[in-house]
C-alpha cells in the first residue's frame, strides 16, 4: 500500500471516529435490575406504558454474596438524531467552551 493511500484511510478513520465520539457525547445509559426475568411481550391493556425492542439485549444472570440471583441488562439510548456539523463548527464551539473555562478560572485566582 502506497504511504498516500495509507495516509488518506488513517485521515478517514481519524474522521470518522471524531463524529462517532460526537454522536456518543450525549447517550444515555438504561440498567434494568430485576430478581426474575421479565418477559419482553408488553401488554400495553395491563398498564405497561413501553415495550421492548426486538433488539434489546438478553438478560443477564448474576449471583449476589449471599447467593441469590438476579438478572441485569444494559442498554444504551440515543433519542436525539444527529446532523454532523463542519469539523470547524466543532472547533469553534469547543474553542468557545475552553476559553470561558480558561477566563473564570483567571477571574476566581485573581489573575484577571
Amino acid at each position: 500500500m502506497s504511504q498516500g493511500k495509507q495516509e488518506s484511510e488513517d485521515f478517514t478513520q481519524v474522521i470518522n471516529e471524531f463524529y462517532l465520539s460526537t454522536s456518543l457525547k450525549d447517550v444515555s445509559i438504561m440498567i434494568t435490575i430485576s430478581k426474575s426475568k421479565c418477559e419482553d411481550s408488553i401488554d400495553l391493556r395491563k398498564g405497561d406504558y413501553y415495550k421492548f425492542d426486538s433488539n434489546m439485549p438478553d438478560w443477564e444472570e448474576y449471583i449476589d454474596e449471599k447467593g441469590d440471583s438476579f438478572y441485569a441488562r444494559i442498554v444504551s439510548i440515543d433519542l436525539d438524531t444527529k446532523h454532523h456539523k463542519s469539523i470547524d463548527e466543532y472547533y469553534n464551539k469547543d474553542s468557545k467552551i475552553v476559553d470561558g473555562y480558561v477566563k473564570k478560572r483567571e477571574a476566581e485566582s485573581g489573575l484577571i
